[in-house]
C-alpha cells in the first residue's frame, strides 16, 4: 500500500513538474496513476468481499450480506470505471497542451460505456 501511494506521489510529481517548465504534460503520466490507483482499489475491495463471504459462511447476518453487496459493488464500478477512462484515454493526444479559457471539456465520443459507468455508479451510491 504504502508503495502505491509513494508511486502515484512521485508520478503527480512528474506532471506538476512537465506542467511548471513545459505547460504540457504526457498522458501516460496521468494513466499510470489512474490505474495504479483503480487497480490497488478493486483489488482491496476484492480483499474485503472475500472476508465477508467468509464471515456470512460463519454466521448469516444480513448486516454482513449487505456490506458484501456495497463492498462488490463497488468492485464492480471500479472495473467498469477503469473500461471506461481507458476507452476515453484513446480519444486524447498523448501531449496534453492548455486549453483556451473557456473550452468545455467533453466526452470524446457517444459511448454507451459512459451510460453503464452512470448506472454502475447510481447503484453504487
Amino acid at each position: 500500500m504504502v508503495l502505491t501511494q509513494l508511486a502515484i506521489i512521485i508520478i503527480l510529481v512528474i506532471i506538476l513538474v512537465e506542467i511548471n517548465f513545459t505547460l504540457s504534460y504526457y498522458l501516460v503520466h496521468l494513466e499510470l496513476v489512474f490505474m495504479i490507483s483503480s487497480v490497488t482499489a478493486v483489488g482491496v475491495m476484492t480483499l474485503l468481499s472475500y472476508k465477508f463471504i467468509t464471515w456470512l459462511r460463519l454466521n448469516k447476518s444480513r448486516i454482513t450480506f449487505a456490506y458484501l453487496l456495497a463492498s462488490l459493488s463497488l468492485s464492480i464500478n471500479a472495473i467498469i470505471g477503469i473500461i471506461y477512462v481507458s476507452d476515453q484515454f484513446s480519444y486524447v493526444s498523448d501531449v496534453i497542451q492548455p486549453k483556451p479559457y473557456g473550452e468545455v471539456i467533453m466526452h470524446s465520443h457517444s459511448s454507451s460505456l459512459a451510460d453503464f459507468y452512470t448506472i454502475s455508479s447510481g447503484v453504487t451510491s
